[in-house]
């Protein structure tokens, strides 16, 4: 896969993480933002639309994954590290569901803790102030946390995901407009043929003159 089509894992993430929770919520009519947490969708005892809300973050996991991986590592190394984490705690969110208790909320803190360092980290990395927006969704975890404004996590969660939205866009975009001039990691050699070694020239003898005696 070239380096501008792996661009396109990054949004195609977001928007399979969107879409299957948008359906998930579709399918349950019981289910309410005020007073529900997003993960009460993948309940599989309670919930008719857990396969729907599981598989979504697996899948959306899974791309998030590759994105970091095979494109963002060649323009943020750093950071693509601490992406790959946040993938790989989505699906543990979708596999270890509610119904693991207080697992699944390790790995739901896993998630949205990794997503803050991975904000931060690309900021440090790329000077990128858009992403400085995800530290704003601290504010609804502490409301929500304080019992103060929201009821139900789900809220919370939704905001505390979109803050990180617009710099992984953002880096997609760059990943994309530079194509294949980008930064290699180390231990990844570019050249395609193998450079031959360089070889002194022949000594040169100077040349002996017979002496007529």
């Amino acid at each position: 896969m070239g380096i501008r089509r792996s661009a396109l894992l990054g949004p195609t993430a977001i928007v399979v993480l969107y879409l299957f929770i948008l359906a998930a919520v579709t399918l349950s009519p019981w289910f309410s933002w005020w007073d529900n947490a997003l993960s009460d969708l993948g309940n599989v005892y309670t919930s008719p639309a857990a396969a729907v809300f599981n598989v979504g973050l697996l899948l959306a996991g899974f791309l998030t994954i590759s994105y970091a991986v095979v494109a963002l590592r060649r323009f943020a190394p750093h950071t693509s590290w601490f992406l790959a984490i946040t993938g790989f705690s989505l699906q543990l969110v979708g596999g270890l569901n509610e119904t693991y208790g207080n697992l699944h909320f390790d790995v739901s803190a896993l998630l949205f803790l990794s997503l803050l360092a991975s904000s931060l980290v690309y900021f440090m990395e790329k000077r990128s102030y858009i992403a400085l927006l995800a530290p704003a969704g601290i504010m609804p975890w502490a409301m929500f946390f304080g019992h103060l404004f929201f009821v139900g996590a789900a809220l919370p969660e939704m905001i505390s995901s979109f803050v990180v939205v617009p710099w992984i866009l953002s880096s997609a975009m760059a990943v994309y407009r530079k194509g294949g001039a980008m930064t290699t990691p180390p231990g990844i050699s570019l050249c395609r043929r193998p450079l031959r070694p360089l070889t002194p020239p022949p000594a040169r003898h100077p040349r002996l003159h017979s002496r007529s005696i």
